[in-house]
């Protein structure tokens, strides 16, 4: 359901007048030390990041990266 409510809410967006839209969907996002409300499984699959990030650049970042974004 999230990725309907999601896509119904990127088609909204792209129909506003805005110089330029931008629409985020990365494959992994590596959980940063001291957040909270994180799933256990994200935390089992946070080792995962550095081999991921290799061999996938385009797909995986950290939260702080998303945030850093102009």
């Amino acid at each position: 359901m999230w990725a309907r409510v999601k896509g119904r809410a990127e088609n909204a967006l792209l129909t506003l007048p805005f110089k330029a839209v931008y629409n985020l969907r990365p494959g992994m996002m590596k959980p940063q030390p001291g957040q909270k409300n994180l799933q256990w499984y994200y935390r089992a699959l946070g080792g995962l990041y550095p081999p991921l990030r290799t061999m996938f650049p385009n797909h995986v970042c950290s939260i702080r990266a998303v945030a850093q974004q102009p």
